[in-house]
């Protein structure tokens, strides 16, 4: 049932079109146009000069029937008296014309009527775009209804504009006009009462609805028959008040808009209200202040009222907007662009006025360019003007809505900024907290996808019933299907709607997918603005190109939590290698010290076992006193060794003069009791050195255990070479001996704790070494001396002059070192 009634309403404007133009190629063209006025029949236009008439004569009968007769004269019994005649009004006379007329053609008749057939197409249009694509409701039905009667409406305004002056066609025009007109306007009541649906002021009123239909008839009705009785006047009563009540819907319906506009509390839904605020000024003003009141006040409209209807569709493509509300992220941009081409247009309406004037005035008179040329006189010139309209549209912007649009600079920044983030923690606090202070918005959330599971930043945010990688949202945004979710939009897949409710809930009116190299790797949540506006098309944009950066900075991120968790499981396997080779050199060293205990405590405990009889002479008690002292001594050596591997101290760096304290060490080296008559130290340095910042305690120690080694291994003597030169930025040092040299097996070890080839000792010596000139961060190695016909073994060590510039150790102090 429903769906014959709207067919019917639409149906309706296309028959009445077709009646009409069917009547003009019966009854011709009379060559003028007419407006209805309160005496009668205004020539707004002399289209062909076929009838002796002038502008603005004023017919006042036709066919011998008054004007008011002819208003009602498919109503009445009225007959025809004087076929083909008409009496006009020139200047207060009366002047009796025979009606002349000749065939339309189909081109003649279209140039006619094509603005008043443009405008029904729109309506119907706009009409059935609202039916078919918004969710069913009442508004979306009073909506395509209002349009529908108004293309009626427009229908019988269609001979006006093409003259012909049938009484029962005319009467039939205007009988049609009045009735549309009450249904339309007052169907457009109803929409607005009931619009948007969170301010809908009729449910459970039914008397409002009715009131809106009956009272304008009624009133029209009634008042005219109170003036004039049942008389022809009444007709022309009728047509005098039946718009009447227009000025006072239009009003109405505008400060119902605005105090929705207050009480609404949602952004989404003010946007629905504010296309049609706007679009009141631009439909409205010229037909309220041009055409309306200046016909009912003075009976002569200011404009023609094909002008007032071209404006009239503005409102009905804002309704339209606002009916379709996931298309509402754009509404400033809109505005903006509108009202930038409206004050281009008025402007240059103004300077074509004047410019008309002047060519009337001073070269072709009246007769110089028609309306429709002065359209495309507007377009023309807005096209060569469109880098004046972007700068007044850029300058609209900046005072009305200069909160609204995301700074492109400062998204380009922060996109830059946030593509350097490594850490995953950074990334997520650099979105969730700075993020919305860069861009104004209220907040910012990430929920990262990982396979079954989904982890949510801020981690106190929870929305969602079910698991979010297998949802219908993940689904779409993987499949490419959408590039982003308003959670506002209407959808029709009650899954993902469901979905987009719970996100709105959380309060995120954006949802952008971040999508890396592979797949889909996150969501990226983006809460509403601090100014209370919306994003527009642009905001969108820039948001978008954000997400494929912030994607891309994700999955770099996470590939480095990986990598850090494997990093660390790597450490705690390196700790627990350590670990072990800690507890084997503990049982290497037990064995060893075991070893180098065993026969000292062996010895001195015999021998404290002889001594306590007192029966051995002083000679043998001396030696054996002898024997327990230096077996002692051994042991406190060996101990002492453990210590020092165990508690080398960090170096305590000093300027230091390495050429003057290495001679000053080997004089004393040589006059030592420990140092060997039968070796030969040669000193070889290279000046000048550098001072160089040092421990030469701890170099003394690494300098003479290396002398003492070389030494050792010489039996027969020989000759030892300290060679010392500058390299670059380090210091470089060779100890090399003509002995025998270290077996190649035993090289690599030769560093290691415990290792040692000598019958005494227990293998510490070389790795302390080691660990002091790592302390200074150089390096020391030993080789066999590789030239033919010699041997022996070549120390090297390699020193930086500065070792505190180039590692970090939290130990040193840079502070020793001036600058």
């Amino acid at each position: 049932m429903r769906r014959l009634f709207l067919s019917i309403f639409f149906a309706l404007p296309i028959i009445a079109v077709i009646f009409f133009i069917n009547a003009a190629f019966l009854h011709g063209n009379a060559g003028f146009k007419i407006d209805k006025t309160q005496k009668g029949l205004l020539i707004s236009k002399i289209i062909t000069q076929i009838n002796p008439v002038e502008l603005n004569d004023i017919i006042i009968s036709a066919h011998g029937l008054s004007y008011h007769e002819i208003l009602g004269f498919s109503l009445t019994n009225t007959s025809v008296k004087k076929p083909g005649t008409m009496t006009i009004l020139r200047d207060s006379k009366k002047i009796d014309i025979t009606i002349k007329t000749i065939p339309f053609t189909w081109i003649s008749l279209f140039e006619l009527i094509w603005p008043r057939l443009m405008l029904i197409v729109v309506f119907l249009t706009l009409g059935s775009i609202a039916l078919y694509r918004a969710p069913p409701s009442p508004q979306v039905f009073l909506f395509f209804m209002m349009l529908c009667s108004l293309s009626t409406s427009l229908t019988a305004t269609i001979p006006s504009s093409i003259d012909f002056l049938s009484p029962l066609t005319f009467s039939m025009a205007f009988i049609l006009n009045a009735v549309a007109n009450w249904v339309s306007f007052g169907l457009w009541l109803h929409f607005a009462l009931r619009f948007p649906d969170t301010r809908d002021l009729i449910v459970h009123r039914w008397w409002i609805p009715a009131s809106i239909y009956l009272l304008p008839v009624i009133t029209t009705i009634g008042v005219s028959l109170y003036a004039t009785g049942l008389t022809p006047e009444f007709w022309g009563w009728v047509q005098r008040l039946r718009n009447l009540y227009l000025p006072f819907i239009i009003i109405g319906v505008f400060v119902k808009h605005v105090v929705d506009y207050k009480k609404i509390s949602t952004q989404q839904e003010k946007n629905q209200i504010k296309l049609p605020l706007i679009a009141y000024w631009l439909t409205f003003a010229p037909y309220l202040f041009l055409y309306l009141l200046p016909n009912l006040v003075f009976d002569t409209p200011l404009i023609s009222f094909r002008i007032a209807v071209f404006a009239f569709f503005i409102l009905p493509m804002a309704y339209l907007v606002g009916i379709l509300r996931y298309r509402l992220l754009n509404v400033d941009q809109i505005i903006s662009r509108t009202l930038s081409y409206f004050t281009i247009i008025v402007f240059l309406a103004i300077i074509y006025s004047l410019f008309l004037a002047g060519l009337k005035k001073w070269i072709f008179g009246e007769q110089v360019l028609s309306t429709e040329l002065f359209l495309i006189f507007l377009i023309f010139i807005n096209i060569i003007f469109h880098p004046v309209v972007l700068k007044l549209d850029h300058l609209i912007k900046k005072i009305f809505f200069k909160h609204q649009s995301i700074s492109v600079k400062i998204m380009h920044a922060f996109s830059n900024m946030i593509s350097a983030k490594l850490y995953l923690p950074d990334l997520t606090r650099m979105v969730i907290d700075e993020l919305p202070r860069a861009i104004n918005i209220r907040s910012a959330a990430i929920m990262t996808l990982e396979k079954k599971r989904s982890r949510l930043f801020p981690e106190h945010l929870r929305f969602g019933t079910s698991p979010w990688p297998k949802s219908q949202l993940v689904t779409l945004f993987e499949d490419n299907s959408v590039e982003y979710f308003s959670t506002y939009q209407v959808i029709s897949d009650s899954k993902l709607e469901k979905e987009l409710r719970e996100i709105q809930k959380s309060g995120f009116p954006l949802v952008l997918p971040l999508k890396g190299s592979q797949s889909l790797s996150a969501l990226l949540f983006i809460g509403p603005k601090n100014s209370g506006g919306l994003f527009n098309e642009k905001d969108i944009h820039l948001l978008a190109n954000f997400a494929n950066q912030a994607a891309i900075a994700l999955e770099n991120a996470i590939h480095h939590e990986s990598l850090i968790e494997s990093k660390k499981q790597l450490e705690n396997m390196f700790d627990q290698k350590v670990q072990s080779e800690k507890m084997a050199a503990i049982g290497e060293m037990t064995s060893v010290l075991a070893h180098e205990l065993k026969n000292p405590l062996g010895i001195i405990h015999s021998s404290a076992q002889y001594l306590s009889d007192g029966k051995q002479s002083k000679k043998v008690t001396q030696e054996m006193l002898h024997y327990i002292k230096s077996e002692v001594k051994h042991l406190n050596l060996s101990i002492n060794s453990i210590l020092k591997l165990a508690r080398q101290k960090a170096p305590e760096f000093e300027k230091t003069d390495l050429l003057n304290q290495i001679h000053l060490l080997m004089n004393q080296w040589q006059r030592s009791d420990n140092h060997r008559t039968d070796v030969e130290i040669n000193i070889d340095i290279l000046e000048p050195l550098p001072h160089i910042y040092a421990d030469f305690k701890q170099l003394s120690q690494v300098l003479l255990n290396l002398i003492r080694n070389s030494e050792e291994m010489m039996d027969k003597g020989g000759q030892i070479t300290v060679k010392v030169k500058q390299d670059n930025d380090f210091i470089q040092i060779k100890i090399a001996d003509n002995g025998p040299g270290i077996p190649d097996d035993n090289l690599d070890k030769v560093f290691q704790n415990f290792f040692t080839t000598k019958k005494q000792g227990l293998g510490l010596g070389l790795a302390v070494c080691k660990q002091i000139i790592n302390g200074h961060n150089g390096e020391i190695s030993l080789k066999n001396n590789s030239q033919s016909g010699q041997n022996g073994t070549i120390a090297c060590i390699r020193l930086p002059i500065k070792p505190l510039a180039t590692i970090d150790r939290p130990y040193l102090q840079e502070s020793i070192i001036p600058a």
